[in-house]
């Protein structure tokens, strides 16, 4: 896989943990925890597919 795909993976990574952080600024008692928890592992188990696609070759 080309660089450019990581680097795509990582800026929706990079945004999907700062717009939850950027709303707990604006709104009052928002708890982003939760979204951050399943975003998170999410974007670890996509990368990590693209990953070992990556090195097989294969998938």
């Amino acid at each position: 896989m080309r660089k450019k795909k990581y680097k795509q993976l990582f800026m929706i990574f990079a945004f999907g943990n700062l717009v939850p952080l950027a709303l707990l600024l604006i709104i009052q008692g928002y708890d982003p925890r939760p979204f951050l928890a399943i975003f998170n592992v999410i974007m670890m188990f996509v990368i990590g597919f693209y990953v070992i696609r990556d090195i097989t070759g294969r998938l």
